[in-house]
């Protein structure tokens, strides 16, 4: 196009200056005022200027935007969260287009239509408060019909723009262009952007292929968030496994060093439980082991973490909580799981379930992950010799193993 342009630019100059210079060895005796001829000729050339211009603007724009989306793919690739890709779509797509606002949508069927995540030149009210709907206006559009739309094409026909309830227009906010992201057939949210320097439409192939990073970048992260859980979790629980309480029990026991501030481990036990599978069977077992964890965790902080250590041992470790608190939490959960009944296959009525505890706190207890877990366990032992279905603090163990 622009090489084109660069021909007919030089064709109609050089037949302006053959018309002059045909001009200027003619016989006549004086030249004219200029005719008509010649300031079309000159609306032309300008015309024609001010088009190559343009042309070469877009042309370094184009080269601006390919030459930075090595960088978005190597950004966008790398191993990320789902909540961080949001954040690096907009910043680095609102740079290379130039636009003074860009925003990702992520669509809540469930809450009632789009709802901004991540965002620059929108109201502040907007973020993660204000819903948009999923079928009207230009972000309804790209999520209806899953394509780009470009706000060319959208108001083609109409001599103004359309505001629907519950739409950008109806906001204030008009859109040059809304992209949606997907994946699997379905639409999970839509880039926005709006006062960027010439039309994005022209740009529809870039800002389609971002969206379709955007869409990757998504799967690829839910797809290792989904399989290291796999790999943290107990199948028949759904308690963490003990691979994951050696890493995390590290991370969050260096936290409280450095915070100097407490930690607490509960070593549980199901009192009985062989008895349970040799008179009804390992099904019974395992039912009970399912509804005793589903129980600790519903009752579980959201700041602390429940293991299936083993068998039917868990292990919870509580962060800022020095031994008096957990051993009050912990207390209360006994006797939760004491007053409970749990239904199992093959008998009509339920068994009753009782635990046995210890409970070791850093720093007194021990100043690694090795020692709490050993001060936890001689507790637990305590408190299976001494009955059961009661909880000892491993301050009030012994060197002879026997509480004081």
């Amino acid at each position: 196009m622009a090489m084109m342009l660069l021909i007919a630019v030089g064709l109609l100059l050089g037949g302006v200056a053959g018309f002059f210079i045909g001009r200027s060895t003619s016989p006549r005796p004086a030249p004219p005022a200029t005719t008509e001829r010649e300031a079309h000729l000159l609306r032309q050339v300008k015309e024609l200027s001010a088009e190559l211009q343009k042309t070469a603007r877009e042309r370094a724009g184009d080269l601006t935007i390919a030459s930075q989306i090595p960088m978005i793919v190597k950004r966008l690739g790398q191993r990320l969260s789902p909540g961080a890709i949001p954040g690096i779509a907009v910043r680095t797509t609102k740079e290379i287009f130039l636009a003074s606002a860009a925003g990702f949508f992520a669509l809540k069927k469930e809450e009632g239509g789009f709802q901004l995540v991540e965002g620059v030149g929108f109201p502040a009210g907007w973020k993660g408060i204000r819903r948009f709907s999923s079928t009207e206006g230009i972000l309804g559009a790209a999520a209806r019909q899953q394509i780009v739309v470009a706000k060319e094409e959208y108001l083609a026909g109409m001599k103004g723009w359309p505001t629907p309830p519950g739409t950008l227009e109806e906001a204030g906010f008009f859109p040059d262009i809304a992209a949606p992201v997907v994946w699997g057939g379905k639409t999970f949210g839509a880039l926005v952007f709006a006062g960027a320097e010439g039309s994005l439409g022209a740009k529809r192939p870039y800002v389609s292929m971002l969206a379709d990073m955007v869409a990757s970048a998504f799967q690829n992260s839910i797809a290792v968030e989904t399989a290291d859980m796999e790999a943290s979790t107990d199948p028949l629980t759904g308690a963490y496994n003990r691979t994951y309480l050696v890493r995390r029990f590290e991370s969050e026991l260096r936290r409280a060093r450095n915070y100097t501030s407490p930690l607490s481990v509960l070593l549980m036990d199901i009192d009985h439980f062989k008895q349970v599978n040799d008179t009804y069977g390992h099904a019974a077992g395992d039912a009970i082991l399912k509804q005793l964890a589903a129980l600790i965790r519903k009752n579980t902080r959201s700041s602390d973490f429940v293991v299936r250590y083993g068998g039917e041992e868990f292990v919870s470790v509580m962060t800022s909580a020095n031994q008096d608190q957990a051993f009050l939490y912990v207390d209360r959960l006994r006797e939760t799981v004491a007053a409970g009944e749990f239904p199992v296959p093959g008998n009509d009525v339920p068994l009753k379930v009782t635990i046995s505890v210890g409970v070791s706190s850093f720093p007194d207890d021990g100043q690694t992950t090795t020692d709490l877990l050993k001060a936890a366990d001689q507790a637990l032992y305590t408190a299976k010799a001494g009955g059961r279905n009661r909880v000892v603090r491993a301050s009030r163990v012994g060197l002879d193993g026997k509480p004081f």
